[in-house]
């Protein structure tokens, strides 16, 4: 059911317009349900996930052109509608998680009226006291090595660890790699949590290699980067400028790239860790020989 906030009748102030064409009203329905909203720019509104939601868009101008403006709405989830229309009904699914949803009416001849706001359709927290909850899948990740340079996926990809009795409110999520070895700078990993919400941990990040080392990542640390030998180290995730896409079945939507994008996240069920090299031409496989971690701080709820 979608949270009634409201409405609004007229021109939102928050919305950015440099034409004639006005967006009127955005109005959010959706799962059957006689609630609704009229969306306002910069805020947030709760939805429920796996629910076809409605997108109402009307808009008005003083001087109608003499052809139907161009709709385009970024649902926030690497989807983009672009269509003619007015009025117009759009649909759309959203999985658990938090998405930016921009709306722009353009005139064709130059000017574009945009509204932007956000949709939250996380699944509600586990109730209950909070606590640190560890758990792990010591199976080894194996890259091979390969000669032509390919952008080549983990045996196991992804590998998975699966989370139970979490109670309270997530407040931090860290990972540890147990056993790494790889040359730096030709690795990509994604975490996704278990209802969607994804982090980058690892793009091709750093110089130098590392072996037998235990990585752990969480935020306000370094930069993952130098020669690294067997011991335990903490880095922030890491990221060179290229945000190189990972191989199917790995989500193409990364919805952050710090371990705090996990805050609020649902921590019980399966979390998924894609690794791939990126381009590794070097002699030897890239490998995880002690599988991974996962550690999640909670807060009563």
């Amino acid at each position: 059911m979608v949270v009634d906030a409201g409405g609004v009748a007229s021109h939102d102030g928050g919305d950015v317009q440099n034409g004639p064409i006005e967006i009127l009203r955005v109005r959010v329905q959706g799962g059957g349900s006689p609630l609704g909203f009229y969306a306002v720019a910069g805020q947030t509104y709760s939805i429920s996930p796996n629910v076809p939601v409605e997108l109402w868009i009307e808009w008005t101008s003083p001087n109608p052109p003499a052809q139907p403006p161009r709709l385009v709405v970024d649902w926030g989830d690497g989807t983009v509608d672009n269509i003619h229309c007015g009025p117009c009904k759009l649909t759309r699914t959203y999985r658990p998680g938090r998405y930016s949803i921009t709306v722009k009416m353009d005139d064709r001849l130059g000017g574009v009226t945009t509204r932007m706001f956000s949709m939250d359709s996380r699944l509600p927290t586990d109730s209950g006291p909070g606590g640190v909850f560890t758990f792990a899948n010591p199976a080894p990740i194996t890259i091979p090595y390969n000669e032509s340079c390919a952008e080549l996926a983990a045996l196991t990809f992804p590998s998975s660890i699966s989370a139970a009795a979490v109670t309270g409110r997530v407040s931090r999520v860290t990972v540890t790699f147990h056993g790494l070895s790889t040359l730096n700078n030709n690795m990509l990993a994604l975490l996704v949590a278990p209802n969607g919400q994804t982090v980058k941990l690892l793009d091709e990040a750093g110089s130098g290699s590392v072996t037998d080392s235990d990585i752990t990542f969480d935020d306000g640390y370094g930069a993952f980067g130098a020669t690294l030998g067997p011991g335990s180290y903490t880095f922030r995730p890491s990221m060179s400028s290229n945000d190189s896409p990972l191989l199917p079945p790995a989500p193409n939507v990364v919805d952050g790239k710090r371990m705090d994008a996990l805050k609020e996240t649902t921590a019980n069920g399966e979390w998924r860790l894609f690794l791939q090299s990126h381009l590794m031409c070097a002699n030897g496989n890239a490998e995880l020989a002690r599988g991974w971690s996962l550690t999640i701080t909670t807060v009563s709820s």
